[in-house]
């Protein structure tokens, strides 16, 4: 991997940290690597694979839940408001909705923004425990950083059908929260083009364009130029499908054109995410308690909340988690 010597510098030590103060799941994912060879070589050559039919029936209940968020505005966070945002102004300085906008519901939403996000996926929909911790995922995640993993971020997203110009990870970007990162896309539902499918440009984590880490946005035409249009690829899925992907590569989400799309991302990293200065995920105490002494390890960098911050929601565990 290039990058900077400083962030590479930052990952090889937290890999040998991770290694040393977890010998035992070091072991473990050391003979995944040796067993899984093939798809860890294509995730090494081209950026990412796809299990498919994972978690069909989690998918589908995950997506009801958020669904009901969205239709209620509880539990989102504030989205930009792009009414009067101009096209190919940074999308930072957008302004944000507010929550009176959000009680608004879902039709209002639809005519305000492209996208929103919950604010807290883990406590809205218990469920995402027993995909963030499946073992075939840590498996993977840990043998592609080669060390031990651990769960940096959960986002659980819901990208409108609109006429807003391309906004924020519409754009093609590369994702500096670390310098090796491991990104699990759980579809919730079929995508396809008209959908939202997810775009990467195939190869780029391993040719990243000078400057990435600082500026972090690139062009269709500057993508074009740099690694010819064959390496943008749309990564098509069925609901419960897993794309894998290592996001230190070119990749922004596809518009939704005629349906909306509504995805899970689960970000497994060797270190905390911007050096720490990120928000963590939040774990509720209780399903925190059920996880397995793998999990409960990989979990590491969320922060736990007690369990009455759950709601409606207080008494339900995860099967299997």
């Amino acid at each position: 991997m290039t990058g900077t010597p400083q962030t590479a510098a930052l990952f090889a030590d937290a890999r040998r940290r991770r290694r040393q103060d977890d010998p035992a799941e070091a072991a473990r994912i050391d003979e995944v690597a040796r067993a899984r060879r093939t798809p860890l070589d294509s995730l090494e050559r081209d950026g990412s694979i796809l299990l498919s039919g994972r978690f069909g029936e989690l998918a589908a209940r995950i997506l009801a839940r958020a669904e009901a968020c969205c239709a209620s505005g509880h539990g989102l966070m504030p989205p930009a408001d792009l009414r009067r945002h101009p096209a190919g102004v940074d999308y930072r300085l957008a302004p944000r909705l507010d929550p009176a906008d959000l009680a608004r519901g879902i039709t209002f939403l639809r005519t305000a923004t492209s996208s929103v996000n919950l604010s807290d996926p883990m406590v809205c929909c218990p469920e995402i425990v027993q995909i963030a911790f499946d073992d075939e995922i840590l498996d993977f995640a840990g043998a592609y950083l080669g060390c031990p993993a651990l769960l940096g971020y959960v986002k659980l997203t819901r990208s409108f059908v609109s006429d807003f110009a391309p906004f924020d990870t519409e754009e093609f970007h590369v994702d500096g929260n670390a310098r090796r990162i491991l990104k699990a896309f759980v579809h919730l539902h079929d995508t396809d083009l008209d959908s939202g499918a997810h775009i990467y440009v195939r190869g780029s984590h391993r040719a990243p364009i000078t400057g990435w880490d600082a500026g972090a946005r690139a062009t269709e035409a500057e993508i074009v130029a740099h690694y010819g249009r064959e390496q943008i690829i749309s990564q098509l899925a069925r609901a419960g499908d897993v794309l894998l992907e290592d996001t230190s590569g070119f990749h922004r989400r596809g518009k939704a054109r005629l349906r909306d799309r509504t995805l899970l991302i689960l970000n497994y990293v060797a270190h905390e995410e911007y050096g720490g200065g990120g928000a963590r995920a939040r774990l509720p105490r209780t399903l925190h308690a059920t996880l397995s002494s793998r999990a409960r390890r990989a979990a590491m960098l969320l922060e736990l909340c007690d369990s009455h911050e759950l709601g409606r929601d207080a008494n339900i565990r995860p099967e299997g988690a």
